[in-house]
């Protein structure tokens, strides 16, 4: 399996000749189309019409809450909610809410309010080829909620660091050590709010199980 990390929360993973897209934004030209595309919320940078055209093909199966279903209309979005799974091609797709605790637009509104229904991704994929099946997380424009720091068995952890919108490196270390991932990528910096910085805390408080990676990188998942 392969983790390419297109800049903010923007993933592609690969394996088998299946493929990935978590919330494409700013995608590179050319790019093969998508078995499934997860998007986590409907705000601009993680729910973009023209990246979504790119790498949609046919056949292609899109996941989103509501509100990305209502922006994305001409696809035919299969609507998630917290709490609900579903199996695309023998990989089982989790939700989980997302939202802020502490990340406030103005006094006592949140800029991801838990009833906006954002969702948090878990793909448990499947064993094939004498390969361990792994279970990879990204925790969409969340902070460290209980709902995340209850989960378990995690192979890869794709979580954010910048704050403002959403957990910060210290924050995003908390969870790390509650959940205790294999491998853990930072995002949601580099864009529009946090830098290398913010990153490059996150190792420091949790070590080398963190892989700063660089726009565009593609890096193997260890088994």
């Amino acid at each position: 399996m392969t983790i390419t990390w297109f800049g903010h929360d923007s993933f592609r993973l690969e394996a088998d000749t299946f493929i990935v897209d978590i919330d494409p934004w700013q995608l590179p030209v050319g790019l093969s189309k998508s078995n499934l595309v997860l998007i986590t919320h409907a705000h601009y940078d993680h729910c973009s019409l023209e990246d979504v055209g790119q790498i949609t093909g046919a056949g292609a199966a899109i996941i989103g809450p509501r509100e990305v279903a209502d922006k994305l209309a001409a696809w035919p979005v299969m609507v998630m909610a917290a709490d609900e799974s579903t199996q695309i091609e023998g990989v089982e797709v989790e939700a989980l809410p997302a939202y802020n605790l502490n990340k406030f637009r103005e006094p006592g509104q949140l800029f991801h309010p838990e009833e906006e229904g954002g969702l948090a991704y878990v793909l448990n994929w499947p064993a094939s080829a004498g390969k361990l099946g792994k279970r990879i997380c990204h925790t969409g424009d969340s902070d460290a909620t209980s709902e995340l720091e209850a989960l378990t068995g995690v192979d890869v952890l794709l979580v954010p660091v910048s704050g403002t919108y959403v957990m910060t490196a210290e924050e995003a270390a908390g969870l790390v050590n509650k959940i205790q991932p294999k491998l853990v990528i930072p995002m949601h910096w580099g864009k529009i709010v946090g830098d290398e910085n913010s990153a490059r805390r996150l190792r420091q408080l949790c070590g080398e199980r963190v892989t700063i990676m660089a726009p565009g990188q593609t890096i193997a998942v260890p088994d």
